[in-house]
């Protein structure tokens, strides 16, 4: 097609990879120690995910004016935002019970993940964009029984 639109990106075509994040990391720690004459341990869990590194067709213009670098370019497709989550988590065992207790989302990030949306009809804005998103902060309690 004329003016590289069949293309998803001239970065692509010079082999620059795909149109997701370059990199994404995940670490965790645990300490374990006797505390009041039982076994005990702590953890750690940490998940990031890096920006995408360069925008597809789709998303290769001004969302404000609408206007796009290519035939493709929608505003209602937008590039996602880097996104970390971290858990914690403590425990201790007494004889064949194991007592824990957790966090998910610490930091209680509510960044998009992921998200899609309706293809437009051609009769105004119908879209309906469904976004994605981690669950909201979750505390709790695990116990665990073994002979």
């Amino acid at each position: 097609m004329a003016n590289g639109n069949a293309i998803v990106s001239s970065t692509s075509e010079a082999g620059g990879g795909q149109p997701t994040a370059p990199y994404s990391v995940s670490a965790g720690l645990e300490y374990h120690f006797s505390a009041l004459a039982h076994q005990a341990f702590v953890r750690a869990d940490a998940e990031y995910q890096g920006r995408a590194k360069w925008l597809t067709a789709s998303q290769d213009g001004n969302p404000a004016s609408g206007v796009g670098n290519t035939l493709q370019y929608d505003p209602a497709n937008f590039v996602l935002d880097a996104t970390t989550f971290v858990s914690l988590r403590g425990g201790m065992s007494f004889g064949s019970w194991s007592v824990a207790a957790f966090i998910d989302n610490l930091t209680d990030s509510h960044k998009i993940s992921d998200f899609n949306f309706t293809i437009n009809d051609g009769l105004g804005d119908s879209r309906l964009r469904r976004d994605f998103t981690f669950r909201p902060r979750t505390y709790g309690l695990t116990m665990i029984f073994r002979q």
